[in-house]
């Protein structure tokens, strides 16, 4: 099976240290963890065990909890810090929905564990730059771009 590519903005805004956008990329950084927010205030199995209306009540649109949700071990995420620079996250665990007060706090409660690398300058090319669209989370689908982002994964890891 092919690795799936998504690229994910770490620009939470929902929680009180949201707004400082280095220190959420840094606590995601630092704990191998990419995420959204999307907190719903109750106990979660799957994002999709909330009640509808509850879901409702607090958001209208949690497609980037799904998209997370449903990428696989071992597919790509595209992401970036707020000077600028480019990483690559292999996913590496299942959905958890994290609701301690700092995963609160920092808006991030909806995670994957990840393998989080910076990608040099050189290898950011304009389709991965012009991928970063205002929606949170967006799968990849250009075959050239899923392609060049396993070829700069695989010279990171291996």
């Amino acid at each position: 099976m092919r690795q799936n590519v998504a690229r994910l903005h770490l620009l939470p805004s929902g929680g009180p240290f949201s707004s400082h956008k280095e220190a959420v990329f840094e606590f995601c950084y630092s704990n191998n963890i990419i995420g959204v927010g999307w907190y719903v205030g109750a106990p979660a199995v799957t994002p999709f065990t909330w009640n509808n209306s509850l879901t409702a009540n607090y958001h209208d649109d949690i497609s980037s909890v799904q998209g997370l949700y449903e990428l696989s071990k071992g597919d790509l995420v595209w992401t970036r810090d707020r000077g600028g620079l480019y990483y690559i996250a292999e996913i590496r665990g299942k959905w958890e929905c994290r609701s301690s007060a700092l995963h609160v706090a920092m808006d991030i409660v909806n995670v994957r564990r990840v393998e989080l690398f910076q990608v040099s300058p050189r290898d950011v090319t304009v389709g991965v730059r012009n991928a970063f669209t205002p929606q949170t989370f967006q799968l990849i689908t250009d075959d050239n771009l899923v392609d060049h982002t396993i070829t700069i994964w695989r010279s990171i890891y291996n």
